[in-house]
C-alpha cells in the first residue's frame, strides 16, 4: 500500500489522498463509519486549518477541521 506524506505547509498535518477518520463528536453523530480521504486543503478558520474530506459510504463531502481528525494508520 503506497503512503502518503503528510503536508508540512500552511501548518497541515494532512495531505490531499490521505486516510482520516473522524474523532468521536456529538458533531459526527450522523457522519458515516469508517475512513475518509482528504480531497481539499482549506485555509484556517478561527486559527485551526480545515479540510474537505469524503467517504465512500456518503455522498457529500463534509469540511472539517484539523483537531477533527486523526491518523488512519495501521487500519
Amino acid at each position: 500500500m503506497a503512503s502518503v506524506e503528510p503536508a508540512v505547509s500552511g501548518g497541515h498535518a494532512f495531505a490531499v489522498g490521505h486516510e482520516v477518520r473522524l474523532a468521536a463528536s456529538p458533531s459526527f453523530a450522523r457522519a458515516a463509519p469508517g475512513p475518509y480521504r482528504i480531497v481539499a486543503l482549506l485555509p484556517e478558520r478561527d486559527g485551526v486549518v480545515q479540510y474537505r474530506v469524503k467517504s465512500d459510504n456518503e455522498a457529500c463531502q463534509r469540511v472539517v477541521r484539523q483537531d477533527q481528525l486523526r491518523s488512519q494508520v495501521g487500519g
